[in-house]
Parts: structure tokens; sequence; C-alpha cells
């Protein structure tokens, strides 16, 4: 749109934009607007979720428009003054967020189950594990890239997950694992490359625990009381037993499906976590 306007000597000042409006989704990001004028002009915002840089404010230009990242369940929207200095043109762009909607790979809190909306790497690394199915293992003493011939890696970017399990034969002959029945078995601890106490968990919202799901690298297929594990990647499910009652002999945790593609568990509802491990701080 093109507005004119003459100045205090008479000069007429035009200003025009490409956009009078901008959308974004709720993952927020960047849209650049250009200015076509023949004068000096500026912009005027005051919303705390949109930051704004301008290219040049004395004849044609840009702005380029940054949304963050939105967890809220409504859509928002804030209108941007963009005016020549002299005051005289006003025009305005209207930026709206789409409202938070989950998706398969949508990360959350699993403490509190707000949406992550956040940025950060992680690895996977075996741990020391005690063969137990039913029970957790000790604190991780340190978790660091390059001591394991395979790990997993993976990225989350404005709380969105990409993950990758390597198709790969690995050898558990100097990785942690745990000897069953003469099968070795592997535990993956996953966590934020900066901050090792930050895991990242698959999990489902459940009362009174969440269940989680264990991911483990078997070298070979075997069968125990719980089911039958394949060699390779294997997801288990964990999780609370509604019938355990304080000091009797019933195991608090319970094992349920044994899976080798963790994708049907995002299916039946699942999402990845950021977790506090043992000593961790809590996570909003």
């Amino acid at each position: 749109m093109c507005s004119c306007s003459k100045d205090s000597k008479g000069y007429e000042e035009t200003l025009t934009l490409s956009e009078n409006s901008v959308e974004f989704t709720s993952v927020g990001g960047e849209q650049v607007v250009s200015i076509t004028a023949n004068t000096n002009w500026k912009v005027k915002s005051q919303a705390d979720w949109v930051e704004v840089e301008t290219i040049g404010t004395t004849g044609n230009g840009s702005i380029v428009i940054m949304v963050q990242p939105y967890s809220q369940t409504t859509k928002r929207a804030y209108s941007l003054s963009v005016m020549t200095q002299s005051g005289g043109i006003v025009e305005e762009i209207v930026v709206s967020q789409a409202a938070f909607t989950d998706t398969p790979f949508q990360v959350y809190n699993e403490t509190t189950w707000n949406p992550f909306i956040g940025s950060f790497d992680f690895m996977g690394a075996p741990i020391p594990f005690n063969g137990s199915f039913l029970y957790p293992d000790s604190l991780p003493s340190g978790i660091t890239t390059g001591n394991h011939a395979w790990e997993i890696q993976g990225e989350i970017k404005r709380g969105i997950i990409t993950i990758n399990f390597p198709d790969t034969q690995f050898d558990l002959s100097s990785e942690n694992s745990a000897l069953t029945g003469g099968v070795k078995i592997a535990k993956m601890f996953l966590c934020d490359k900066s901050n090792e106490k930050t895991e990242v968990v698959l999990s489902k919202k459940e009362e009174p625990f969440a269940r989680e799901v264990y991911i483990l690298y078997i070298n070979e297929d075997f069968s125990n009381e719980f089911g039958t594990f394949k060699s390779g990647w294997n997801f288990v499910e964990k999780y609370y037993n509604s019938n355990w009652e304080y000091g009797s002999d019933k195991p608090f945790w319970l094992i349920g499906r044994i899976l080798q593609d963790f994708q049907v568990f995002i299916e039946n509802g699942y999402r990845w976590c950021r977790l506090p491990w043992i000593g961790g701080e809590p996570l909003e």
C-alpha cells in the first residue's frame, strides 16, 4: 500500500509496504517486509514477543520481523507501526501467530507437561546397566561425546525434535552393558550435550507417574519373563503398577510393550520430553 503526505516544507513524502500483514506458526521464525520510500522512516514496536530489525531507514529498505516460539492455545496478534520521520504517514503491519498445536515431534517438559520451545543438541550413549528392567539405574558418572564406537545424535530446535537411531550392527564388547543369559544389553541415556543432568525421554502423561520407554540395544534375540527382544534397537514400556502396596512384594513398575519402532509409541500418545535427572534442576 502506498501513502503520500507533505512535510512542513511542502515536500511530498511517500511510503509503501510490500505487506500489511504477516502470519507465523507457533514455532515462530522471521519474515521480511520491504519498504519503498523517498524519505526517512522508523518502526514502532512494544510487543515483547516481536523483535524488529530495520535495514536502511532512509529511502528504500526493509524490516526483518522475528517472532518467538509460542506455547499457548490461543492465537495472538500485534500491529507494528511504520511511519515517516515527520509522522505524516503511518502504516500498520499486523503480526499474527497461530496457537500452539501438538505435533508428533513436539517436545515437552515432563515435570509440568508444558511445551518446550527452546533449542539444544543432545546425544545418547550407553550407561552402566544393572540388567533390571524394572528399577532405575544410578546417576551416570559422565556422558561425553567421542568415547563410544557409536552414539545417538539429535537436536531440538524451537521445541521440535530430530532424532536418528543408526541402522548398524554394533559391537557391545567394549561398551557399558549387562549380561543377561549370555546376551549383551546396553541401555541408552539421552541428554543435553551442555547439561548431562537434563535427560531426553520418551514419555506419556499418566497419573500418578508418567509412562516411560527404555531404549536398549541388544546383540541377539532372546526372551524372558517380560517378552521377546530382538537383536538391535528395542523400546521397552515401563509403567506404574496400580496394584502396588507399600510393604508388599508386588513390583512398583511393570513392563508393557516391547517394540523395535519407537514411532508406534508416538502414534499412541507418547512424546519426547525433557526430564531433570537425579540432582538436576527442575524444568518449567
